[in-house]
């Protein structure tokens, strides 16, 4: 799969260098070759922005790194925010990553609603 061209501009206005990650991507999806899941489709994605960075995990850190900042009225930067994600599939995999993602948010302060 290729990146469409905002995926491509992004991954060029990167200035950081992440040459030295490695990702494992296993497929535990239970469509049988050669139909295209999207656990595959996904991932597909995922590896072609893994070959610049991870761009996932540059956002929760940029937002990490500005969860000190206070607002107006004096409340961190993420108050009164909501926040969420969205991961396609039933597989334990996206359970996960939903996890892991909802959880940052939350602990920036981020209101993850139902």
């Amino acid at each position: 799969m290729e990146l469409n061209e905002k995926q491509i501009r992004l991954c060029e206005e990167n200035s950081e260098d992440f040459s030295d990650l490695k990702a494992l991507f296993i497929n535990c999806t239970l469509k049988k070759s050669p139909q295209t899941s999207n656990t595959r489709g996904l991932m597909d994605v995922a590896k072609a922005i893994m070959e610049i960075t991870s761009v996932c995990q540059r956002v929760i850190e940029r937002l990490y790194g500005q969860s000190g900042e206070l607002n107006d009225k004096g409340q961190y930067a993420y108050y009164g925010r909501a926040g969420g994600c969205i991961v396609t599939g039933n597989e334990d995999g996206i359970k996960h990553c939903g996890m892991e993602i909802l959880y940052s948010l939350q602990h920036l302060g981020f209101t993850i609603p139902p």
